[in-house]
């Protein structure tokens, strides 16, 4: 018969196991404690942006109605949310969303922009107009507000008050290629074909890949009597078709 039998550890080391047992447990008896914490709005809408901004728009869709669950009383998830519908092409889900927004918030100048953006698409430019205007009443800072507006004005040939938006958009950002672009073609309007060879060439600076702008600086060339040149220009165009 064994007397004093002692094994140091022994018996804090059975207590150990046996508790990690039950710890390992616990998942299947689903206890709260230990469960993950559920996402929040803050979180869902994050992650709406980051699938937005990679294009994938059907995830980014799923993540903003899961953020709006959880509180819809967010006009920039509804703003996002109305560009994602209008990325997908429901135009009319889009303008729910920014109406929504609108309706929460109706002094988001980024909000009237996107609004008036896919009303433009949808070729109701006086809507659009009034859009971008509201944009500007409320953010004189918005350049992408005033090129669009210059080119509602700019439709009927040259404008001066076009002109006007796009040197503005260009005071605000200088890198807009898009404001660049649009400058040519009234200056080209205007009879300035050598100011909109300029605008082109900068456009064509901060955007290498734009298609329009080789097209366009191809034809003031050939006005210029450049030939040679508007052909390496539409080389380059016919490249850009064929990479994209």
């Amino acid at each position: 018969m064994r007397k004093n039998f002692n094994l140091p550890g022994a018996i804090p080391g059975l207590m150990f196991l046996a508790c990690l047992s039950w710890f390992l447990l616990l998942p299947a008896f689903g206890d709260p404690v230990f469960a993950p914490p559920a996402p929040d709005a803050a979180y869902l809408k994050a992650q709406g942006d980051s699938c937005f901004n990679l294009g994938q728009y059907n995830q980014a869709l799923n993540y903003y109605a899961g953020s709006l669950k959880l509180n819809p009383q967010q006009p920039d998830v509804l703003t996002n949310l109305g560009t994602v519908w209008s990325q997908l092409g429901d135009n009319q889900k889009a303008l729910d969303c920014y109406n929504q927004a609108l309706a929460l918030n109706p002094n988001s100048a980024q909000t009237w922009l996107a609004k008036g953006v896919m009303l433009d698409s949808q070729g109701q430019e006086n809507l659009a107009m009034t859009c971008y205007e509201q944009a500007l009443a409320i953010d004189p800072g918005q350049a992408q507000a005033w090129v669009n507006k210059g080119v509602i004005l700019a439709q009927g040939g040259y404008d001066q008050n076009a002109l006007d938006c796009f040197n503005r958009a260009i005071e605000l950002d200088g890198d807009n290629y898009m404001a660049w672009f649009h400058k040519a073609m009234v200056l080209n309007d205007a009879g300035n074909d050598q100011g909109a060879l300029d605008c082109c060439n900068q456009a064509l600076n901060l955007n290498p890949n734009f298609l329009a702008a080789w097209q366009f600086k191809a034809y003031l060339l050939d006005s210029l009597g450049f030939d040679s040149d508007a052909q390496i220009c539409r080389a380059k165009a016919a490249a850009l078709m064929q990479k994209y």
